[in-house]
């Protein structure tokens, strides 16, 4: 079975002095809209950013299969940054 997954992220929104928002989904697998919460709005796209790459790496993990192309598999790790990011080959 295979299914075209679609990740939706809006452009984060103000809801206080020091409070932002960004709703994220990943349809068809976690298709309701959640809205992820920040200090400020570049920290609430990234962090609705990396809900998305954790949901799909639950679907991996779970023995999902995630393919740009047929036969091609795609590179989730690639997509990580900072902390959450798998470490370089060799360590460096």
């Amino acid at each position: 079975m295979s299914a075209a997954l679609s990740e939706a992220r809006r452009l984060p929104y103000q809801l206080g002095a020091e409070e932002w928002a960004c709703p994220v989904a990943v349809a068809p697998l976690f298709p309701k809209r959640h809205p992820i919460h920040g200090k400020r709005s570049f920290q609430a796209l990234c962090l609705a950013s990396a809900l998305a790459l954790d949901l799909l790496a639950g679907f991996k993990e779970k023995g999902g299969s995630l393919f740009i192309a047929p036969g091609e598999d795609f590179p989730l790790e690639a997509y990580r940054t900072g902390a959450a990011a798998p470490p370089l080959p060799g360590g460096a």
